[in-house]
């Protein structure tokens, strides 16, 4: 299912306005870096679990252009 960032950004309720590109399409939602193959239509969720914190993984995230 393919959604606009502007989509996603209300569902969660975050403002729209902080969006780069609020038309992007979005195709993939990732919690873990090493799984994003498209990251021109993905999106990456930072979650704090038992094992890892996917915070420690932003920077990753961040230079494969997510």
């Amino acid at each position: 299912m393919k959604y606009q960032a502007r989509e996603i950004a209300a569902i969660i309720r975050s403002d729209p306005k902080s969006l780069v590109d609020p038309d992007s399409i979005i195709e993939f939602i990732n919690t873990d870096t090493r799984q994003i193959e498209t990251p021109e239509t993905s999106l990456f969720f930072a979650l704090r679990g038992s094992m890892h914190d996917g915070h420690d993984f932003i920077e990753e995230a961040i230079e494969k252009e997510l």
